[in-house]
């Protein structure tokens, strides 16, 4: 039951925060925006499989990554780069835009 109090309190607090942000006006777009941004999680990964007893390794390794969005006008482009770095050369890489 604790932990619906706790619930109901972070919800009141996340929505006084909200009514007491101040609010964005802007009266064009601007011409050219440039936005980064670089992140380390842990991830959970259970797709790697022992070779000898075939179970998963189900272990939790550091996620590192880095994105970028760009617009020009109108137009907006973004990409990812994140991965698993593996010293056994089980590393993943994963590419997006």
């Amino acid at each position: 039951m604790k932990s619906f109090q706790h619930l109901g309190v972070a919800v009141l607090a996340a929505f006084a925060l909200l009514a007491a942000a101040p609010r964005a006006h802007a009266d064009e777009a601007p011409a050219l925006g440039l936005s980064l941004d670089g992140y380390v999680a842990p991830a959970y990964d259970d797709s790697v499989t022992a070779t000898t007893p075939g179970a998963p390794k189900r272990q939790s390794r550091g996620l590192v990554g880095f994105a970028t969005l760009v617009n020009v006008g109108d137009f907006a482009a973004g990409g990812i780069v994140d991965g698993f770095p593996g010293i056994f050369g089980d590393g993943r890489l994963t590419v997006g835009g």
